[in-house]
Formats: C-alpha cells, sequence, structure tokens
C-alpha cells in the first residue's frame, strides 16, 4: 500500500552485502604472507650487511697485520745486515793484511778462500737488504756485464777447501 506498508504478497528481497575483497580471509592471509616474507627479506638483508662489515673489519685487520709484519721483518733484515756486515767488514779487512805478509801458496789459497767465502757472505747479506728494498719498493736495478769464466772461478775457489778436506778432486773445465 499507500501507507507505506508493504502489501501482502510483495516479495521482499534481501541483499547480502559481504565483506570488500581487500578484507577477504584469503586477502588476510595473503598480507600476512607478504609481511612475513617482507620481514625475512630485511633478516637476509640485516644478516649480509652484518657479514659484509665484518669482513670488511677482517679485511682491514689482516692487511695491518701484514703492514705491521712487512715492517718488522725489515726492521730485522737491516739489523742483521748491520750486524754481520760490521764484523765482516772486520774480518775481511783482517785478512787482507793477512794477504798483503809472508805466506806459503797454501797459506795464501787458504786465505784467499777465506776472501771468496767473506765476500759472498757480504753478497748474502746485500741481496737480504735488497729482498727488504723490493717490498718496500724503494729498489732500483741496474744492469752490470758478468765474466762467467771470473764467477765460476770464484765459485770453485769458495768450496775448493771443503772439498779438499772430503778428498774430492774439484776442477773446473
Amino acid at each position: 500500500g499507500s501507507d507505506g506498508q508493504p502489501a501482502g504478497n510483495q516479495l521482499r528481497q534481501v541483499i547480502h552485502v559481504g565483506l570488500p575483497p581487500w578484507q577477504q580471509p584469503w586477502a588476510i592471509a595473503l598480507y600476512a604472507a607478504a609481511l612475513l616474507a617482507l620481514a625475512y627479506a630485511a633478516q637476509r638483508l640485516y644478516r649480509r650487511r652484518l657479514e659484509n662489515r665484518h669482513a670488511l673489519v677482517l679485511a682491514r685487520e689482516r692487511q695491518q697485520w701484514a703492514e705491521q709484519v712487512s715492517d718488522a721483518k725489515s726492521r730485522f733484515l737491516a739489523s742483521v745486515g748491520h750486524e754481520i756486515r760490521t764484523p765482516m767488514a772486520g774480518l775481511l779487512g783482517m785478512n787482507s793484511l793477512l794477504l798483503d805478509s809472508p805466506l806459503d801458496d797454501r797459506q795464501t789459497h787458504y786465505a784467499r778462500s777465506v776472501r771468496h767465502a767473506g765476500e759472498h757472505m757480504l753478497t748474502l747479506v746485500n741481496d737480504l737488504l735488497d729482498l727488504s728494498r723490493i717490498e718496500a719498493g724503494k729498489l732500483t736495478l741496474e744492469p752490470s756485464v758478468v765474466d762467467l769464466v771470473a764467477l765460476a772461478d770464484e765459485l770453485v775457489a769458495d768450496v775448493a777447501a771443503a772439498a779438499e778436506r772430503k778428498t774430492v778432486m774439484l776442477s773446473l773445465c
């Protein structure tokens, strides 16, 4: 009717309005999964950042340690070089005086062997010091001419006394 009351045989229609899609249970589950994935990604990113920071600190510490070791080695080589070079110079000086005195052939041979061995020791000490200069980047190379026959003669002279003591025949061809 006209008075606002439903008529007897009118149909009533009920409309159910459901939740909007963003409030559906499946949407809430999807939000929770996305939140968990985001939390997991953030945790992984944080862990990777900590690992990178740790690796950087470790690399710095290793570099500092390597530099300290290199400095200590250089100081040691310089100290040892000085400590060996000084007495070796005295030894070679005394040997030079001995060679200037009257000696028989055998004594002269021994004194020359001592001189060659001492010069070889000085060369080794200088090579050690060169190694420390190489590591410091302060070594310059200079080419030089080498007489291979004279070098071979020096080598034989260096080991001749030891060979003679062992009754070993040593010769150079």
